[in-house]
């Protein structure tokens, strides 16, 4: 709807489906944002499986959960919805090395986190 609404405003400087990703991506960073606001902390481990990143172990939903937001974010679009890297900076409007550091920063975190969590 708000793709719709805002057509006016779509340049034609670039593809139409990055323009279309930038509205998503906004509108789920926005959800979480608000989410994160209202959430408890001991519920804080459901907000993982927002976009589209299924994870039935609840120690890696509390270990995604506990990441920063820009990297549970690139989690998301990179497993979750599958777009590579270059789409990812596309869709955030960022680097493709702000991308690739925040995967792989992201990925240590958590393997530090459940190997921690499994001692």
């Amino acid at each position: 709807m708000q793709a719709f609404a805002s057509i006016r405003d779509f340049r034609g400087d670039g593809p139409l489906g990055a323009w279309l990703r930038r509205i998503v991506v906004t509108r789920g960073l926005n959800a979480l944002r608000f989410e994160r606001r209202f959430v408890p902390l001991e519920d804080a481990a459901s907000l993982a499986d927002l976009g589209g990143l299924p994870l039935p172990d609840p120690a890696l939903r509390r270990a995604v959960a506990s990441l920063p937001t820009d990297q549970q974010v690139a989690l998301r679009l990179r497993y979750g919805l599958d777009l590579s890297p270059p789409e990812i900076a596309g869709a955030l409007g960022v680097a493709l090395g702000t991308v690739n550091s925040r995967l792989a920063r992201a990925l240590a975190a958590l393997r530090v986190h459940l190997e921690v969590a499994d001692v």
